[in-house]
């Protein structure tokens, strides 16, 4: 028997703004996925960062925005690097990172236009960091 799933993606058509984009698409992608926390970063290569621009929280992981980290130590970067868009089982991959061993499932993507460089990514807490 298979299930009839519908996701719809609302915007605007006036929807001019990033954000007005953008967080209609966090919230798809945080259904589709059924994960904690959706975000969209901006990864600047010249400074060597990436920052948090928009986030979607529905559980107990937060991912704040404004955000600023390295973008050298982040899983986000690894797992693009390594072509691993899903994991589920972060920590099995990269458990020499304190923010692996958190976290239980990703789904990453990267987004290149023009020079700039973002990443839209969804993540879940591992069952073991919810106790």
């Amino acid at each position: 028997m298979s299930q009839k799933s519908s996701y719809q993606l609302k915007i605007s058509s006036n929807a001019l703004a990033l954000e007005q984009l953008t967080r209609p698409l966090l919230r798809l992608l945080s259904q589709v996925t059924g994960m904690e926390s959706a975000y969209l970063t901006i990864i600047d290569s010249d400074r060597g960062r990436q920052y948090v621009q928009y986030a979607l929280n529905e559980d107990s992981m937060i991912i704040p925005e404004g955000l600023s980290v390295p973008w050298e130590d982040t899983l986000c970067k690894r797992a693009i690097d390594e072509n691993r868009f899903y994991s589920d089982n972060v920590s099995e991959y990269w458990g020499d990172s304190e923010a692996a061993t958190a976290q239980g499932e990703s789904v990453n993507i990267l987004l290149k236009n023009q020079g700039v460089h973002a990443h839209c990514a969804a993540i879940a807490l591992s069952p073991a960091a919810k106790t």
